[in-house]
């Protein structure tokens, strides 16, 4: 298993896994699935395409294999590591396209110049990618199951009011307002039949 791990490149399965794992932890019962089917798929899609687009850079599938995880990284988490500079800096200069898509190419390129040319085998980066992933696909479901287990039944009521139980009744002056964020009305009629 060890021998595995140090040698094939599982962290391109594993990191779209672990992306997805890791988004049902964090919004547990939430997702509607067949609404987000087109978004599970190129996030399963694009270590391939990575990976094809680093073979041809490097001409060998250890090195592919290790720019492709670079290349999902950015591609990955470059929209999170954005959202959070917004935060922490506001709009300045540090969370703007015009600097974080030059020092991502330039990472990149970096990255590619530097995997291209080294004579390792990477067998020790390969096993630490692949531990840490499993490790990582590994908690979150943990937190998943344990979100299950402390989930608490609903206790089912039953009801008895009815429009009749009080007609004389004065109904006080309580307004709720609810903003759903529904969006169109076509996709409401498409997807939900609503």
């Amino acid at each position: 298993m060890t021998r595995a791990i140090r040698k094939y490149p599982f962290f391109l399965l594993l990191l779209p896994v672990f992306l997805l794992v890791h988004i049902e932890a964090e919004y547990h019962g939430l997702i509607n699935y067949p609404l987000v089917y087109n978004e599970i798929l190129f996030l399963i899609l694009a270590p391939p395409v990575a990976y094809g687009i680093a073979w041809l850079i490097t001409r060998s599938h250890r090195k592919a294999s290790l720019l492709a995880l670079v290349l999902l990284i950015i591609f990955y988490f470059f929209p999170e590591t954005k959202k959070y500079l917004r935060l922490a800096f506001g709009e300045s200069i540090w969370q703007s396209y015009s600097l974080l898509l030059p020092v991502a190419l330039a990472l990149i390129v970096i990255a590619a110049i530097l995997i291209r040319r080294s004579k390792s085998r990477f067998e020790s980066t390969y096993a630490f990618v692949n531990l840490a992933l499993i490790l990582f696909i590994i908690f979150d479901l943990a937190g998943i199951v344990s979100k299950d287990l402390k989930k608490k039944p609903v206790a089912t009521q039953q009801l008895n009011w009815t429009k009749d139980d009080c007609d004389t009744c004065e109904k006080p002056d309580i307004y709720y307002f609810i903003f759903d964020s529904y969006t169109s009305s076509s996709f409401l009629r498409e997807k939900f039949g609503f």
